[in-house]
């Protein structure tokens, strides 16, 4: 059991009782993450991945020290992080919710910041990682999109 990452594209909102539909929402906690769209819909899945809970958790820790903070304390405390860079992301559910393609435009422009300081300071697993959630950031920010995590 793990988390699957998927990007989905063209959404077209549909009934609740529709086949083969997914709920876009936001969570109380991370209510900025996707204004864009909220209800069921359809669409297009372009990429998608998967990791276990346990691999998102040790990544997020490691992207948090690229960013210069402890993940831990992110969650913790939220409101004295929430300007850093990939705080989005790393203060984010660990296993259901959406991001749009507005907040995905945003982490897509931190990773390019930081992509090169990244393949000196991950270890290739989680530079793996880094390189898929950059390109479902590209994928949902240049097509109008969400990142699902599910």
């Amino acid at each position: 059991m793990g988390l699957d990452i998927i990007v989905f594209t063209d959404l077209q909102k549909v009934t609740r009782d529709y086949p083969y539909r997914f709920n876009v929402y936001n969570l109380p906690d991370f209510e900025d993450r996707c204004t864009a769209f909220d209800g069921f819909y359809k669409g297009d899945c372009i990429f998608d991945f998967s990791l276990s809970y346990y691999t998102h958790t040790r990544y997020r820790k490691e992207l948090s020290k690229l960013a210069g903070y402890e993940a831990e304390k992110a969650w913790r405390e939220p409101d004295k992080f929430k300007s850093k860079c990939f705080f989005k992301q790393i203060s984010f559910s660990d296993f259901e919710g959406c991001i749009d393609y507005n907040t995905a435009e945003l982490l897509y422009q931190q990773y390019m910041l930081h992509s090169f300081g990244t393949m000196l300071e991950m270890d290739c697993h989680h530079y793996e990682i880094y390189g898929n959630f950059m390109e479902a950031f590209r994928l949902a920010a240049e097509h109008k999109g969400v990142v699902l995590y599910n």
